[in-house]
Protein backbone atom coordinates (compact mmCIF):
# COMPACT_ATOMS: atom_id res chain seq x y z
CA UNK A 1 0.00 0.00 0.00
CA UNK A 2 1.11 3.12 -0.68
CA UNK A 3 2.12 5.73 2.09
CA UNK A 4 -0.42 8.07 0.29
CA UNK A 5 -3.28 5.29 0.19
CA UNK A 6 -2.78 4.41 3.91
CA UNK A 7 -2.52 8.43 5.06
CA UNK A 8 -6.03 8.62 3.32
CA UNK A 9 -7.65 5.73 4.44
CA UNK A 10 -6.46 6.71 7.72
CA UNK A 11 -8.83 9.62 7.74
CA UNK A 12 -11.51 7.67 6.63
CA UNK A 13 -14.54 6.67 9.28
CA UNK A 14 -16.00 3.92 6.22
CA UNK A 15 -15.33 2.36 2.97
CA UNK A 16 -17.68 2.01 0.05
CA UNK A 17 -16.17 -0.53 -2.42
CA UNK A 18 -17.22 -0.18 -6.25
CA UNK A 19 -18.93 -3.75 -7.37
CA UNK A 20 -17.49 -3.24 -10.76
CA UNK A 21 -15.73 -6.25 -13.09
CA UNK A 22 -13.36 -8.01 -11.54
CA UNK A 23 -13.25 -5.99 -7.92
CA UNK A 24 -13.20 -9.43 -6.30
CA UNK A 25 -9.82 -10.54 -7.58
CA UNK A 26 -8.42 -6.83 -6.80
CA UNK A 27 -5.35 -7.22 -4.50
CA UNK A 28 -5.80 -3.33 -3.82
CA UNK A 29 -9.45 -3.78 -3.00
CA UNK A 30 -8.77 -6.37 -0.64
CA UNK A 31 -5.92 -4.73 0.85
CA UNK A 32 -8.69 -1.63 1.90
CA UNK A 33 -11.37 -3.94 2.66
CA UNK A 34 -8.83 -5.21 5.13
CA UNK A 35 -7.57 -2.57 6.31
CA UNK A 36 -10.66 -0.87 7.13
CA UNK A 37 -12.14 -3.59 9.01
CA UNK A 38 -8.63 -4.07 10.91
CA UNK A 39 -9.71 -0.49 12.25
CA UNK A 40 -13.43 -1.10 13.34
CA UNK A 41 -15.03 0.25 10.04
CA UNK A 42 -17.70 0.18 8.17
CA UNK A 43 -17.08 -1.60 4.93
CA UNK A 44 -20.03 -0.95 2.84
CA UNK A 45 -20.74 -2.74 -0.52
CA UNK A 46 -22.49 0.15 -3.08
CA UNK A 47 -25.17 -2.04 -3.56
CA UNK A 48 -26.10 -1.98 0.05
CA UNK A 49 -25.22 1.48 0.59
CA UNK A 50 -27.79 2.14 -2.35
CA UNK A 51 -30.87 0.69 -0.85
CA UNK A 52 -30.23 2.25 2.28
CA UNK A 53 -29.29 5.80 1.26
CA UNK A 54 -29.90 6.39 -2.48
Amino acid sequence: MAPIDKAFMEKCDELIVLELEGWQESAGVQREIDFFRQKGAKVWMFSEFEKEFL
